[in-house]
């Protein structure tokens, strides 16, 4: 009998804690979508147990290492403030979008598959890409999508990240308010992140 994500994600969480380790390769976010790190795209064990079928690496530096066994979209970009990730919200949202509303092949017609969107960290520009996806499933502000995402993963993107955020938030789901406790300043430019 397999074990539901709920189960594996929690004994997960149990052999990292026991190992000093509070942070979680991988979590599930909503149903059928994941954020993690490089390592869970590379575990191809904890990948299979947890129904992964697609994945969204947003690196330019990590390889897909299991072509044959999931179908994978790559967004090469740095996790460097002034790296233009907005200009594939659109792409990547198709992806997850169209991953999702898919069946899996060869599996019972109720069988959904699930997208796991990793970066180097998990921390950054995936957590970008599915603030983005948030904002466009739900018409919210970026502000927002980051809460809820926050949830269930720690995360904080870039501020230049989020200015692109914001951007779209303008642009495409035409929300144009930001929070009272934000300013300008809130989009300085931050230094050097080492992320790869």
């Amino acid at each position: 009998m397999e074990s539901s994500e709920d189960e594996i994600l929690a004994r997960l969480a149990e052999d990292l804690e026991k190992q000093g380790i509070y942070k979680r390769d991988i979590d599930k976010i909503e149903e059928g979508l994941f954020l993690g790190n490089s390592y869970a795209a590379h575990n191809k064990d904890l990948l299979d147990s947890l129904g992964i079928t697609h994945i969204l690496n947003v690196t330019n530096r990590i390889d897909n290492k299991f072509k044959r066994n999931f179908k994978y979209h790559t967004i090469p970009v740095e996790d460097a403030a002034s790296e233009d990730i907005k200009s594939h919200f659109t792409e990547a949202i198709e992806f997850i979008e169209t991953a999702l509303e898919e069946q899996k092949l060869d599996c019972d017609s109720t069988a959904r598959n699930k997208v796991l969107v990793h970066c180097k960290a998990g921390y950054s520009r995936s957590a970008t890409i599915v603030t983005a996806y948030f904002m466009h499933k739900y018409k919210i502000p970026y502000f927002e999508a980051i809460e809820r995402i926050r949830e269930k993963r720690e995360i904080d993107p870039r501020k230049g990240f989020k200015k692109q955020l914001y951007q779209f938030q303008v642009e495409k789901i035409g929300l144009e308010d930001l929070p009272s406790e934000e300013d300008p300043a809130y989009f300085k430019e931050e230094g050097t992140h080492h992320f790869f």
